[in-house]
């Protein structure tokens, strides 16, 4: 029987601070139902590291869930890479198995920081597939296996966190900047009120992590409310 709650998958959840983690706590202290993924449990760490992304007491999704749970909320963790589409595919299909619903999905899972941080001769072909794999094929992916679901059930929220990069990039920034406008320009596309359906689009920012506050763009991809 299908939850009488929202349920909401929020993607990038395994570091202990960031966009994904008080987006989860935000949720599910609302009421809604959450389930927390990353690619690993503990999401992948930069390659330079900032104050907080590496902490050898927390365990990552599983740590997050513990905690709400402890706290009365309901959630669950999954794991997979939102690049690949079999693991989008797949982690959607499991909140619909253990929930029998999903009525919001969260895009925050970014491509660690790295190589992708040079100058433009500078930058392995490599580190920009991944970073526009995971940042903005990944937002695709995940939207792409959430919709049908919202739209059978008439009802859905899809955010995807983006950047003020996108429209201000800084120097070493063009693989990010680049991502970030990419999912900003599908967004917009997603959310386009086209036929029957109705669409929204909100900017929200991360209060916990002001350094690195993002933007991100909220679509409704449905016919109508329910």
């Amino acid at each position: 029987m299908p939850s009488s709650a929202r349920v909401a998958l929020i993607t990038g959840c395994g570091k202990p601070i960031g966009i994904g983690n008080s987006t989860a706590r935000a949720l599910a202290a609302a009421g809604v139902t959450v389930v927390v993924s990353d690619v690993v449990s503990t999401g992948v760490a930069n390659e330079h590291n900032v104050e907080g992304d590496l902490d050898s007491s927390w365990g990552g999704v599983d740590s997050l869930v513990e905690e709400l749970v402890k706290s009365g909320r309901t959630a669950s963790s999954t794991l997979g890479d939102v690049s690949v589409e079999a693991d989008a595919g797949r982690m959607v299909e499991e909140v619909l198995g253990r929930y029998g619903r999903l009525d919001i999905l969260v895009n925050n899972a970014g491509a660690p920081q790295g190589a992708d941080r040079n100058e433009i001769e500078d930058v392995p072909v490599e580190a920009w597939d991944k970073t526009m794999g995971v940042n903005a094929r990944g937002a695709f992916l995940m939207s792409r296996a959430a919709v049908p679901t919202m739209r059978q059930a008439r009802w859905g929220r899809i955010v995807s966190v983006s950047s003020k990069a996108a429209f201000r990039p800084g120097r070493h920034r063009a693989a990010y900047a680049a991502s970030k406008a990419a999912i900003v320009g599908f967004t917009k596309s997603l959310a386009a009120p086209t036929g029957a359906n109705m669409a929204t689009i909100s900017k929200l920012a991360s209060p916990s992590a002001p350094r690195r506050s993002r933007s991100a763009a909220s679509a409704v991809p449905t016919r109508s409310p329910r």
